[in-house]
């Protein structure tokens, strides 16, 4: 049988032994029938709270006590207060037992990050920030010394703020890594004359004038040499390139260095005639077209970006860095 609400039982309780009161008064003395009445307030209002089986039998037998012990010293008014009490309790509503917390781990998804093992000493992305805001000299020394591992164009920049380092130690090792790196270049430079001027010819060779373009223009790319010596640099690419250019119908490559240098001088128009100029010595469109397409934006040449950006966009848009700017421009 369903078993009475709390306060409708206590309450029912409290009515028995309210009668059970009166009937005393009445006769002066507690009457057999009076006192079954008494009792029976108190086993009413104990059943409400204790049930035969389940879940928390011990905190309702222990609830079940505390009421009888009401009915048993406080007839009446002691039973009455605590229905109130329950009353007020169910109105507000049962609580929610919160459901116990379960760890699940999470599903491996097609786009999500690498596993990076928890004691690295290096997030992904974190070396700029940690060269910028952490407060140990060793921990930002150690991200110098992981710059050797990178590649030059990415390391450089970290680098070069490393130079800006409170620290002497960590300035000389990221001085040491650039220097190291722009004397490496330089050594190739000098090994290609030296091997020119062992052949006993006069002038370099062919080949030697475009090892030279290469080497000059890596020393730009890898962001080695700034300012004058920057300016310097690309002359040399220029120099080297023009010579190969005028000597062969041939090297492709050389016209399209010499474009890209013009770039940089924020030369757009003798930029594009060196990338028309590579394209008609063999280049193809999606090695060029970017470049072209960049020429015209100096200028801001919308009609004419878009135009580019149509023609290489087919094999673009899977390489990295062009896809989104072939989504902006088609």
């Amino acid at each position: 049988m369903k078993r009475l609400a709390p306060s409708v039982a206590v309450l029912s309780g409290a009515g028995m032994q309210a009668f059970a009161l009166s009937l005393s008064v009445a006769d002066r003395a507690l009457s057999p029938a009076g006192l079954g009445l008494w009792l029976g307030g108190v086993v009413v209002g104990i059943a409400a709270l204790v049930p035969g089986s389940g879940t928390g039998r011990a905190a309702r037998r222990s609830a079940g006590a505390l009421v009888g012990a009401f009915g048993l010293f406080l007839p009446v008014l002691g039973l009455a207060g605590l229905a109130l009490v329950l009353a007020l309790r169910e109105r507000r509503g049962r609580r929610r037992v919160a459901s116990p917390v379960r760890e699940i781990l999470s599903p491996p998804l097609p786009a999500s990050p690498l596993h990076t093992d928890a004691s690295a000493r290096f997030g992904p992305g974190s070396l700029e920030g940690i060269l910028r805001h952490s407060p140990d000299p060793e921990t930002r020394l150690r991200v110098v010394l992981a710059c050797r591992q990178l590649k030059s164009r990415l390391s450089v920049p970290l680098l070069r703020l490393a130079l800006k380092d409170p620290v002497d130690d960590v300035r000389l090792l990221a001085y040491a890594v650039l220097d190291g790196r722009e004397r490496q270049i330089q050594t190739q430079i000098q090994a290609v004359r030296d091997q020119a001027r062992e052949r006993g010819v006069e002038g370099l060779s062919l080949y030697g004038q475009q090892r030279l373009a290469e080497l000059y223009w890596e020393l730009a790319y890898q962001g080695l040499v700034e300012g004058e010596l920057l300016t310097f640099t690309l002359e040399k690419v220029l120099h080297h390139t023009a010579v190969v250019i005028r000597s062969t119908s041939g090297a492709p490559r050389m016209a399209f260095l010499a474009g890209r240098v013009k770039l940089l001088q924020r030369a757009p128009e003798g930029a594009r005639v060196m990338f028309q100029e590579a394209l008609r010595r063999g280049l193809p469109m999606e090695v060029v077209g970017p470049y072209l397409a960049e020429a015209d934006y100096q200028e801001r040449k919308a009609f004419e970006v878009r135009k580019h950006v149509a023609r290489f966009a087919e094999s673009a848009r899977l390489r990295p860095g062009l896809g989104v700017i072939v989504e902006r421009w088609t």
